[in-house]
């Protein structure tokens, strides 16, 4: 099944992780602007950009979701172990978390950038 990409999708992938309710991503507001970056180090429409390159569909396991590529970027951007990553994750297991994270990893390694 293709989803249906938007930021708002990532956004809602995200709230476990922020432990706040996003609604949508307030491009107007420099303290969610501030807070998102900190957490991911890329905006949601860089996730949608990634994901419809990656084509997680195609390319991965049956089961990966938005929130597994949001797993990727906090994991890059915060680099703590798996244990803590995959807590503030949702409490995910950390076999799960890293799974998905690898595979994002290695996905995104591939891409080029478009000149």
């Amino acid at each position: 099944m293709k989803l249906r990409l938007s930021e708002d999708l990532f956004t809602q992938a995200a709230e476990p992780i922020m432990r706040r309710v996003l609604g949508s991503f307030d491009a107007e507001s420099t303290s969610n602007q501030r807070r998102w970056m900190a957490f991911f180090g890329a905006k949601p429409i860089v996730m949608v950009d990634v994901w419809s390159r990656v084509n997680p569909e195609q390319t991965m396991p049956r089961g990966a979701e938005p929130q597994h590529l949001t797993w990727m970027f906090y994991f890059l951007r915060q680099y703590n172990t798996e244990e803590v990553s995959a807590t503030n994750a949702g409490g995910v297991d950390e076999k799960t978390f890293r799974k998905w994270v690898w595979l994002f990893i290695e996905a995104t390694s591939y891409l080029e950038y478009p000149v």
